[in-house]
């Protein structure tokens, strides 16, 4: 059962309880005052529940449930009394049984793990964040935060996590991060949007974010590239002292936001944040059940995001600044299922011209797929090697760079986001190798990296480049499979 130990107030009815859970109230010293009404109670009301010292009184509640002090530094024990009861969170959501009377239970598994401590490293293969701006807009390290800024003039900053949090069927997703944006007194802020959530950056695609659109605070769902901005005053809790939680929002203060939703294409969506005195409040559902025939996202699988804009005139430099994101499933990863799609190349008795890095085999995966922003990440599962000449071979994996003579083959346009090429004839690569090993003359080799904590991945846009290298014109052969994670 969940305790809570309540300071009163012996000028006003304090509420105890969130939610309509039967709770126990118990006097802990010293009598108390009881009212179970919607509204809070006017200091003079007459009708009322009488607790004395250390008694308890067991409620199961239709309304709010106030508590008044009889003297200056009282308090109360409140539990919820959930015998014979579903145990539900502060959002309403209950726990959930099998036919046979077990709970369900899952542990979370993470797919985005974001932190500013040390500096904000972006668009850097071994980073874990993207990002760009334009005009007088700005990327920059403040303490342990990340911040990006529109300048004082027209100008935009995002920055987004390199994963996502991919969605499987049944396993409800979640995210949470800490942000707090500019002064609402700052001037200049029409043509102005920040935006810290979930979804895709620049106004496109997918996204369920909080938003400050032109100065006025509230809550952004994007569907397809249709975005819904809903203000404040539509919340379930406008964060303003005024709704459920009481809690009243310091807009320019580090506060826990949090995203949650089940898709199946139209389950519920939340909105919610971490408060000190009741922990997790929901404060917005976006809740399309038997209301349409459409998916309300158009794709469930989002990285996290944060982002500013002035799109005209200058102003006063606004700016979003966060600390860490997390972001992730509910549940393991399903095994044994086909949402990890494996597809394979194979390269057989190709020459290799002495004394540079040939390109044997290069993979692209596409920036948009099936007319989608793509957020699918591909990754290395096996590759076999073989070499046959007169010197050592030496083969390396490059991220990126140039190819020459390059011929694109889309792999599967039904099943696959990726395209091949086997046909360049010379690359120039752009960074350091991100793998390699090192082959005899006559030689043979396999790299299985289908289970393990190493991971060469290959995100949307991104292209990987396989290249041989030996001081002899040598033949090499290659078998490449890799896993494209729906």
């Amino acid at each position: 059962m969940a305790t809570s130990r309540i300071s009163l107030d012996p000028t006003q009815y304090v509420r105890v309880n969130f939610g309509l859970n039967p709770i126990i109230v118990e006097a802990s010293e010293g009598e108390v005052k009881v009212v179970i009404t919607e509204n809070q109670p006017a200091l003079t009301n007459k009708a009322f529940h009488r607790v004395d010292n250390r008694a308890r009184l067991s409620v199961t509640p239709d309304a709010n449930v106030w508590v008044l002090a009889t003297s200056e530094v009282q308090k109360c024990v409140v539990t919820e009394d959930l015998t014979g009861q579903m145990p539900s969170d502060p959002s309403g959501n209950t726990a959930r049984n099998t036919l046979l009377q077990e709970q369900l239970v899952a542990q979370r598994t993470d797919n985005i793990n974001v932190q500013f401590q040390y500096n904000v490293p972006i668009n850097d293969d071994t980073s874990d964040i993207d990002g760009s701006t334009t005009g007088t807009g700005t990327i920059t390290h403040n303490g342990s935060q990340a911040v990006v800024s529109t300048g004082t003039g027209i100008g935009s900053a995002h920055i987004e996590s390199r994963d996502s949090v991919r969605y499987y069927p049944g396993h409800e997703f979640a995210a949470e991060l800490t942000a707090f944006t500019y002064d609402p007194d700052l001037t200049g802020v029409s043509d102005t949007v920040t935006r810290w959530g979930l979804g895709d950056v620049g106004g496109t695609g997918d996204a369920m974010c909080f938003i400050v659109q032109d100065g006025e605070f509230g809550i952004e769902f994007r569907s397809g590239g249709v975005s819904t901005f809903i203000p404040r005053s539509s919340f379930l809790d406008p964060l303003d002292g005024t709704g459920p939680s009481g809690f009243d929002l310091a807009q320019d203060t580090l506060n826990l936001w949090t995203f949650r939703g089940g898709w199946y294409g139209i389950l519920p969506l939340q909105w919610g944040i971490y408060t000190t005195e009741k922990g997790y409040i929901t404060c917005y559902v976006h809740d399309m059940t038997n209301s349409q025939q459409s998916t309300h996202l158009t794709n469930p699988t989002l990285p996290m995001f944060v982002e500013v804009e002035r799109t005209a005139g200058t102003g006063d430099d606004l700016s979003v600044e966060t600390a860490s994101w997390r972001g992730g499933i509910c549940g393991p990863k399903p095994k044994g299922s086909r949402a990890d799609r494996t597809q394979v190349v194979t390269i057989e008795e190709k020459s290799v011209a002495a004394g540079a890095d040939v390109p044997v085999i290069s993979l692209r995966n596409n920036a948009t797929s099936q007319g989608k922003t793509n957020h699918v990440r591909i990754r290395y599962g096996t590759v076999s090697l073989f070499t046959d000449g007169n010197k050592p071979v030496i083969w390396k994996v490059f991220k990126n760079g140039t190819l020459t003579g390059e011929s694109w083959v889309a792999k599967n346009t039904d099943t696959s986001v990726a395209d091949y090429d086997v046909s360049a004839t010379s690359y120039t690569n752009s960074n350091d190798p991100i793998g390699g090993v090192v082959m005899g003359k006559v030689d043979t080799a396999r790299i299985n990296l289908f289970e393990g904590d190493v991971i060469l991945a290959a995100y949307p846009g991104e292209t990987i480049t396989f290249t041989a290298r030996s001081s002899s014109t040598t033949t090499v052969s290659l078998f490449f499979r890799w896993i494209e994670e729906f």
